[in-house]
């Protein structure tokens, strides 16, 4: 990658981000041969949409006032709106990705994952196996989840300034559990304003 000084520095707001389009839309065949799926059916689904990259430069400050948390080289996760191709820029032959500095959802730093703005990731919660009145045991082959709950596992500052802690049982909004898959594990992802209680 080209020195990030010959790249423009986002004045406000907006963060550049290098990242592989087709990363999880690849699939190896043979030791020769990929094949990368057509997504246009479905552009943003968890399984194959780009959610992951590398910082090439971030804001030089934020509408808010608040810090800004990024500097190029991190690694980051994000909303899946990153790889759209009316969001992308090509200079020098490099192409990168302009994304609103609140979609980016955490920093990855040698397997710690660092919370940005109001996200959290959320740990869905598997459903037990169940039995009826008679002791038959039903054994449910979909893995399903226990609906509008899970455990909070990574979180952002402003939960943690109301007490919510890693390990917690939380409850959350409808519609709230969007999947992210973050360094192979699933999450659902969510702002502050989507949990509404929580069990400790």
């Amino acid at each position: 990658m080209e020195s990030t000084n010959q790249i423009p520095k986002p004045i406000k707001d907006v963060v550049f981000i290098q990242a592989n389009p087709n990363k999880n839309a690849t699939r190896k065949l043979s030791e020769d041969v990929e094949i990368v799926i057509d997504t246009a059916f479905h552009p943003h689904a968890t399984e194959y949409v780009t959610q992951e990259g590398e910082v090439i430069n971030p804001p030089t400050k934020l509408s808010n006032k608040k810090p800004v948390e990024l500097k190029a080289g991190d690694y980051v996760y994000t909303h899946h709106f990153l790889c759209d191709e009316d969001q992308s820029l090509e200079l020098n032959g490099e192409k990168f990705y302009q994304l609103h500095y609140e979609l980016v959802h955490c920093i990855v730093n040698k397997g710690k994952i660092k919370m940005l703005s109001d996200w959290n990731l959320i740990e869905p919660i598997e459903k037990k196996e169940e039995a009826t009145k008679s002791g038959i045991v039903i054994v449910r082959l979909d893995n399903p989840k226990e609906p509008l709950s899970g455990t909070a596992r990574h979180i952002s500052k402003g939960l943690k300034a109301l007490g919510v802690k890693k390990g917690d049982k939380i409850y959350f909004s409808k519609d709230s559990d969007y999947e992210i898959i973050i360094e192979g594990k699933t999450y659902y992802r969510m702002r502050d304003r989507d949990i509404i209680g929580i069990v400790n």
